[in-house]
């Protein structure tokens, strides 16, 4: 038989209770934490709907950190993104930038990844979502 992946949820309502935000962390199967990150949780009487909202981190199965990504209130990524490898070195950074809150982030900045040796493999270039140029290194 299987294991199932546990998940557990601490849940905070706002002040004038008109939401919830919950702190969510999911588990592997072997105990190991899998990811954590909160969410707003707004409902109603016909549907629920949910926002990632602040730091969302994902591990790998031997513990160590594999993502790690930010969003705003109104769940719009913003800032760096984050990637490692297995042996916890950088595999890539990716920027967003959100201009007004109801957009959707876009792609903005540099953007790196790198080989498990560590070496950078390939840079991108991005301003408000459209691409610049492109470096290939590897």
């Amino acid at each position: 038989m299987k294991a199932e992946n546990k998940i557990e949820g601490i849940k905070f309502l706002a002040p004038n209770g008109t939401f919830e935000a919950e702190v969510t962390k999911e588990y592997y199967p072997d105990g190991t934490l899998e990811f954590i990150g909160e969410f707003i949780i707004d409902s109603d009487r016909w549907f629920t709907t949910t926002t990632r909202i602040g730091e969302h981190k994902h591990f790998h199965k031997n513990g160590q950190l594999e993502l790690v990504e930010k969003f705003r209130k109104n769940g719009r990524r913003i800032g760096n993104v984050e990637g490692f490898y297995e042996n916890g070195e950088t595999a890539f950074i990716e920027n967003y930038k959100t201009v007004r809150d109801e957009e959707s982030a876009s792609q903005h900045g540099e953007w790196i990844s790198y080989s498990r040796q560590g070496d950078i493999d390939q840079r991108m270039k991005y301003k408000n979502g459209e691409y610049i140029d492109k470096n290939i290194l590897g």
